[in-house]
């Protein structure tokens, strides 16, 4: 697991894509979209958290 200071140096991009990027999120609600990730190499993965 990794947070905004301390990214791997194998990820050049990491992006979350939303399908509503304007529309205002409230509690409980679904949110729905993508994520796209860009890496210069190998890297294992366990898993994804938002």
């Amino acid at each position: 697991m990794f947070c905004s200071r301390q990214v791997p140096e194998e990820i050049r991009r990491f992006d979350v894509v939303l399908e509503q990027p304007d529309h205002i999120f409230f509690c409980g609600e679904q949110v729905s979209g993508h994520v796209k990730v860009d890496l210069a190499g190998c890297l294992t993965v366990q898993g994804l958290k938002m």
